[in-house]
């Protein structure tokens, strides 16, 4: 297939798979994230909901590391990427 026949959404998102490719439904442990504490201790689970990197997880594991909205988490993916994920004010309940 030439480049002029993709979309811009395939093209998007071909390049971005080719960096970091998306968890699918089918691959469950791409999917699960472990919350880390500063020690790099796994603080409790985390879940990619949306295709765009949107994580879910329970409050008590957001307040168990002191943070909140506005603040940042310490992440790891099954594939040994570590990040840092950003407290979202939407949807934002306390435990």
């Amino acid at each position: 297939m030439d480049k002029r026949d993709l979309t811009e959404q395939e093209i998007r998102t071909r390049t971005i798979d080719s960096v970091a490719p998306r968890p699918t439904i089918r691959d469950l442990h791409g999917g699960v994230v472990q919350v880390l504490d500063d020690a790099g201790n796994t603080m409790g689970a985390s879940f990619v909901l949306t295709e765009d990197g949107l994580l879910v997880t329970c409050a008590h594991v957001v307040e168990a590391e002191h943070a909140r909205p506005g603040q940042a988490l310490h992440v790891a993916f099954h594939s040994d990427f570590q990040g840092t994920a950003d407290v979202e004010e939407e949807g934002w309940c306390r435990s």
